[in-house]
């Protein structure tokens, strides 16, 4: 498996700072992690970029708020943002709405932590630094809640290394100064395309028939 130095010598190599025989200094090394790190992390919240969607579980314990991190009572690495959530029991799924912004979990929810009986019916997830934090209504001491979440991590498939590599052409290019080649710049465009067409999600289209006076109507509705 490619590491980070190797992607580092690769780059440096293709702009010219290193030869076929030459190493990276620790500080060129250090600095040109740190940028791909910044790179990885960047595209960890374009959906475009995220190659797998993982499902994390939680049970809720009648509080109406889960921190979400390295530490937290979810404890992973924090998402960007929650692409679905439902609640189980009963080996039953029903869905849970997602909601938009902060401001409609506190304006649109009057008497927030109830329910310790009762279904969750809509969350919001607050992505904040260094613990995310999920607003959950109602607040149920059962069952279990599941969330959808994209997830990137250092260690990528094979078919990222091209991409990682000239976007990191381009932009060590960039910090040290030196002008990027139009031919590595043509590889780095076309290697992101081929990631962002592979990693497409298309919304499930949903067709209603409906009869009016024995002809029928279609309505057409993309999900989302």
């Amino acid at each position: 498996m490619i590491t980070q130095s190797d992607l580092v010598t690769l780059s440096l190599r293709d702009i010219g700072v290193l030869d076929a025989t030459e190493v990276a200094s620790a500080d060129l090394m250090a600095d040109g992690i740190t940028t791909l790190n910044q790179i990885l992390a960047q595209w960890q919240v374009m959906a475009n970029f995220s190659y797998a969607q993982t499902d994390v579980t939680f049970v809720p314990t009648g509080v109406a708020t889960y921190t979400v991190g390295t530490g937290g009572v979810i404890n992973i690495t924090p998402p960007s943002k929650i692409d679905y959530a439902f609640f189980r029991v009963s080996n039953i799924d029903y869905p849970i709405d997602i909601l938009n912004t902060f401001e409609e979990y506190q304006l649109g929810i009057g008497l927030k932590n109830i329910g310790v009986g009762a279904y969750p019916e809509c969350l919001y997830y607050n992505p904040s630094y260094p613990l995310g934090t999920i607003y959950l209504y109602p607040t149920p001491n059962f069952g279990v809640v599941h969330l959808g979440m994209s997830t990137q991590v250092i260690s990528f498939p094979p078919q990222y290394e091209l991409a990682i590599r000239f976007t990191l052409d381009e932009v060590l290019s960039a910090t040290l100064g030196i002008p990027l080649r139009q031919d590595l710049a043509g590889i780095a465009r076309n290697a992101r395309r081929v990631i962002k067409r592979a990693n497409i999600r298309l919304n499930e289209l949903n067709t209603d028939f409906e009869t009016n006076s024995g002809l029928s109507n279609y309505g057409l509705m993309l999900r989302g």
